[in-house]
């Protein structure tokens, strides 16, 4: 646990000071496509206002940014899911 704090708390994530570093890569970033989808989400809800001026093409740069996010998260808890089945 101390080295997963360890490493989500570097500025710059190294793969190469950490033993399983497969996980550690997973955690970091998750924790950035967490921050990514936590702004989409914060975005999508501020547009979605009924007095909200909406840019042309907003919903559509927000809704984007938020499935990429989306998506991220989705490969690296698969990632994390793999490493662990195949440590079990």
């Amino acid at each position: 646990m101390r080295t997963l704090w360890r490493a989500l708390r570097m500025p710059v994530f190294d793969p190469g000071d950490y033993a399983h570093t497969e996980i550690l890569d997973a955690a970091v970033g998750l924790l950035g496509a967490h921050y990514r989808h936590k702004a989409a989400v914060g975005q999508l809800t501020r547009i979605s206002q009924p007095d909200t001026e909406i840019q042309q093409g907003e919903w559509r740069v927000v809704s984007d940014f938020f499935a990429e996010a989306s998506r991220d998260i989705a490969t690296l808890i698969a990632r994390v899911d793999t490493v662990l089945a195949f440590e079990a």
